[in-house]
């Protein structure tokens, strides 16, 4: 927070609302139907104590921030960002049309902020998060060649865009920009760990789904087997049954001719 204490917010509210906006002052345009085309980028803050030297008020320098996971410059496909502050900061608005997307300043307690990211269509919906601009991890002591780090990786997906941007997002370069002087804190995400894990995964679902089709095999085998015994079984019976009644009707005509062979049989 800023100079003068205010109490502190807990909790952290994320949002996307996925509607498109009207964008009154947009010109018509067609969109590209079932199309999708994802954008990843992270937002955070990260937190340096200013030693025992500093004064109550002035604790702990902080910078937050929206910047690409690999240190691309995301202004192919962001217009600006609008950091909403603790009221207790002079300015707690601030507008950034060009990166880096970023905010620093000097305060004493951990605040809630929202980031509100517009994009360079103005027909889609700006993307609205709350982050927690944290000061302390709770783990370790302070230290001031140490930052709190707290950011987190994100993926805007812009279905159905309008034709324009589509091709803005689709033939865009995604420069690097220049090295960030924070670079050395910023959390590395990789893509290859969870390609992997997510090749592994596939695997075994492949695998699994295997199995249980060889087990679909083997009992239908099975059922076939069981019914053609049971079919052979009830044609036994069958033949069974009609071999006896045969016998018994043959008994009953001998015994019948037996009868009609004895003297005065009528």
């Amino acid at each position: 927070m800023a100079d003068a204490p205010a109490a502190a917010v807990a909790g952290v509210k994320r949002e996307r609302d996925e509607a498109k906006g009207t964008g009154p002052m947009a010109p018509p345009s067609t969109r590209v139907k079932d199309a999708a085309v994802c954008c990843p980028l992270v937002y955070g803050s990260l937190a340096f104590w200013l030693g025992r030297k500093a004064d109550e008020f002035h604790t702990h320098k902080w910078t937050l921030f929206v910047r690409g996971p690999h240190g691309e410059d995301l202004g192919y496909f962001v217009e600006k960002v609008v950091f909403k502050l603790h009221p207790s900061f002079a300015q707690p608005v601030r507008e950034v049309t060009k990166p880096p997307f970023e905010v620093s300043e000097k305060g004493w307690g951990e605040f809630e902020c929202h980031i509100r990211i517009h994009f360079k269509d103005p027909t889609e919906k700006p993307l609205e998060v709350a982050h927690i601009v944290k000061l302390y991890d709770g783990t370790t002591p302070q230290a001031a060649n140490q930052p709190v780090v707290s950011e987190f990786y994100d993926e805007v997906v812009f279905t159905d865009p309008r034709t324009e941007f589509h091709a803005e997002l689709m033939n865009a370069t995604k420069q690097p920009m220049e090295p960030h002087p924070l670079n050395a804190h910023f959390t590395t995400f990789e893509d290859a760990p969870e390609v992997e894990t997510l090749v592994k995964a596939g695997e075994y679902v492949a695998g699994q789904l295997q199995t249980v089709k060889d087990s679909i095999a083997r009992l239908d085998h099975q059922i076939g087997l069981a019914r053609q015994l049971e079919q052979s079984r009830a044609a036994q019976e069958h033949a069974a049954h009609q071999q006896a009644a045969a016998q018994q009707a043959a008994q009953q005509q001998r015994a019948q001719a037996q009868r009609a062979a004895q003297p005065g049989y009528k």
